[in-house]
């Protein structure tokens, strides 16, 4: 009888450790949130002016102003000759480099428009040696700040549950995302 508890106590350990290195659905899905990066760049309007802009100058105005409440933009007013505000301009900090990519375009600046947001995880396959899995996983993409300003036509998908694969490899401290 002991001998018996003994091999089922063995079995049941190996299993236990051997379950524990799988990558599961819950473990995959917080990593992602947090370490994948996939967005879709854009220029972004810079400039506004009342000449220009017309009767959207006000609007975008206080949308220009919201970013620098945020910590994203400075603005800078344009005055003409007569100390007449005409325009706002708008540069990125760092904090918009840091969290939205942004930098030099070519025409004005160039940031993330949306941010693919991972949501739900499909599948996860592993190799023969279970140390990397390629999980297949739905998001959507999601508007950030920036979304409203971008030049002339989006280039960025914004289907929801868009389907994307990533891989993972297995260290002595966990998974991460490759």
């Amino acid at each position: 009888m002991k001998k018996l508890l003994f091999a089922f106590a063995i079995v049941l350990l190996t299993y236990s450790c051997s379950s524990q290195s799988k990558l599961d659905n819950a473990t995959a899905l917080k990593i992602l949130q947090k370490d994948f990066k996939q967005s879709c760049k854009n220029d972004a309007d810079d400039f506004i002016s009342t000449f220009y802009d017309g009767p959207n100058y006000y609007a975008l105005e206080s949308y220009f102003y919201n970013l620098e409440k945020q910590g994203l933009v400075t603005t800078k007013k344009i005055k003409n000759r007569k100390k007449e505000v005409i325009g706002v301009r708008i540069r990125y900090t760092k904090k918009a480099e840091a969290e939205y990519e942004a930098g030099p375009g070519y025409s004005s600046f160039s940031v993330a428009m949306t941010k693919f947001i991972p949501k739900e995880i499909i599948g996860i396959s592993y190799q023969e040696d279970g140390n990397k899995a390629i999980v297949q996983f739905k998001g959507d993409w999601v508007h950030t700040p920036f979304y409203n300003l971008q030049i002339g036509k989006t280039r960025c998908n914004e289907e929801t549950g868009t389907s994307v694969r990533a891989s993972f490899i297995r260290f002595d401290t966990g998974w991460q995302l490759q």
